[in-house]
């Protein structure tokens, strides 16, 4: 089963709680102002995974009684979540000059970056408007706390982009504010709104499940950028072309140091540099080719293979910290598909 297949069974179990999740999601970002609902539409169809939303709710549900009705901040909190989500995805496509995203226009090419940057910020605002109508105290703290790591997590990754003195601990730094901060944000206030806080161990589980399922999730994105996968309908080279200092690029840069005769990187990176961005798919090509093959024969799929799942270990400690149930079993059933 493959981690698509497994986000479906997800939905299924989960059918009743999405369906209500996407009447908060839907229903608090209507507006009067036409051209906002048109971009809220572009930016919407065809819409992803859902899979931070599915996280709260499945967190929220893992700590409910069997047969029970989730607590309504679970959907506030998970309609605040995909907004947070979808508010930084906007706002990273404008950074990055991305023009696709999941083989479709980004949102940016079609409205431009000052429209883009607003809608990004609408989501920001509508994420708040829902925190503060949660009865569960606390809440809040966490999701506010969130968008500032992810914020710092983002600048840091900018300031690292073609830097190849980048370790290894510096990116773990970085996608644990940029990536995995919300993903535990997801699975805690999840667990925390259901449960009032008045189960800390649960609690505590559940938001430590969503930092070690976090940085799991983006070193396999991570690795999709040079090994490809017909699974997560992830566009090969992105990162590469970027300049982002990612883990397979690291390794790739330290055994090409300690194994070499030769640097083939700094030239090529120095040169992606000085390039604008819409030229170096189309002159570089070739080069990413090179990059590929040098990392199979340095064998560093499967280095970043045993980061990943030293990640996976750990998420999958804490699930075993929660009581069994179907919700216990697909969220282990999601952790063990993210291995490629």
């Amino acid at each position: 089963m493959n981690i698509q297949t497994t986000i479906e069974c997800m939905k299924k179990h989960l059918q009743t709680e999405l369906k209500q999740f996407e009447d908060v999601f839907h229903g608090v970002l209507d507006s009067d102002v036409a051209y906002l609902m048109e971009m809220l539409a572009f930016a919407f169809k065809g819409q992803g995974k859902h899979l931070r939303p599915l996280l709260t709710l499945a967190s929220a549900k893992a700590c409910a009684p069997a047969n029970s009705v989730l607590n309504a901040d679970a959907f506030n909190l998970a309609a605040a979540v995909e907004m947070i989500h979808s508010a930084t995805l906007l706002h990273d496509d404008v950074i990055d000059m991305s023009e696709l995203r999941r083989g479709k226009p980004t949102c940016h090419t079609v409205f431009g970056n000052t429209s883009t940057i607003l809608l990004g910020d609408y989501l920001f605002s509508k994420a708040f408007q829902l925190m503060v109508r949660c009865d569960t105290k606390g809440v809040l703290d966490i999701l506010s706390n969130v968008s500032s790591l992810i914020t710092e997590g983002e600048i840091l990754q900018l300031k690292q982009n073609f830097d190849l003195s980048v370790t290894v601990t510096q990116y773990y730094e970085t996608i644990q504010r940029k990536t995995a901060a919300l993903f535990r944000a997801s699975t805690w206030v999840g667990a925390y709104c259901q449960t009032n806080n008045v189960e800390p161990e649960m609690v505590l589980a559940l938001k430590n499940f969503g930092q070690y399922f976090g940085v799991a999730f983006q070193i396999r994105d991570d690795l999709l950028d040079y090994f490809p996968s017909t699974n997560f309908g992830k566009d090969c080279g992105d990162d590469f072309f970027e300049g982002k200092m990612t883990l397979p690029l690291i390794i790739l840069y330290q055994k090409i140091k300690e194994q070499a005769n030769h640097d083939f990187l700094e030239p090529l990176w120095n040169e992606l540099k000085n390039m604008h961005s819409y030229e170096r798919k189309n002159k570089l090509a070739n080069e990413l080719t090179i990059v590929q093959k040098w990392m199979h024969q340095f064998n560093v799929f499967e280095e970043c293979q045993s980061y990943l799942k030293s990640e996976l270990e750990k998420a999958f400690n804490e699930l075993e910290k929660i009581p069994d149930s179907d919700t216990k079993k697909l969220l282990k059933n999601l952790t063990q598909n993210l291995v490629l």
